[in-house]
């Protein structure tokens, strides 16, 4: 009976090292209709290339020039974030709220986006080129100068946006919802 305490104790003590490291700590909650907590989970995120931060609340947090390769941020609450720089190359960020973030410079190549919510988000200069983005928002987004190259923007919404001086050569605008946007003269 000595050899299954000795491993409750050493899990007990992993538990603690990583809830210690964590960055970022989200707990979530699911409750039935009367409004008790049925169960409850806690999101830790230390912002680190693959590592799956879903659902996690971090608007505002600051990760300029972080490498978040394949991060999965799904469901992720940056608002107004500061990404400027940051590599999110190969990212999930479905359905993630990154409205009013600075994405300026950023790397999102072949991330994806659909269902995201990006607007008013800055995205000067940012690479975007093969990104999925699906019936995402983009409304009143600054995105001049920005590389779109084979990105996927069916069904998204990027009323009032500014895409002038952006590259979409093979970018795809179907079912958008244009209204308003500067688009590139090229286009």
């Amino acid at each position: 009976m000595v050899r299954p305490t000795r491993r409750l104790s050493l899990l007990l003590v992993i538990s603690v090292a990583v809830v210690a490291a964590a960055v970022t700590t989200t707990v979530i909650s699911v409750t039935d209709r009367s409004g008790t907590v049925t169960s409850a989970a806690k999101v830790e995120c230390d912002f680190t290339p693959g590592e799956d931060c879903s659902y996690v609340e971090a608007a505002e947090v600051s990760l300029v020039q972080r490498d978040l390769s394949g991060i999965v941020l799904f469901g992720a609450d940056l608002r107004g974030a500061d990404l400027r720089g940051a590599v999110l190359a190969g990212a999930d960020l479905t359905g993630a709220d990154l409205r009013g973030a600075q994405l300026i410079e950023a790397d999102l190549k072949g991330a994806r986006l659909s269902g995201a919510d990006l607007s008013a988000a800055d995205l000067y200069l940012a690479r975007l080129d093969n990104v999925l983005a699906f019936h995402s928002r983009w409304r009143g987004a600054m995105m001049r100068a920005t590389q779109l190259r084979s990105t996927n923007f069916n069904g998204a919404d990027l009323s009032d946006a500014d895409l002038r001086g952006a590259v979409t050569s093979r970018t795809v605008f179907r079912n958008a919802n244009l209204d308003g946007t500067l688009m590139p003269e090229d286009s």
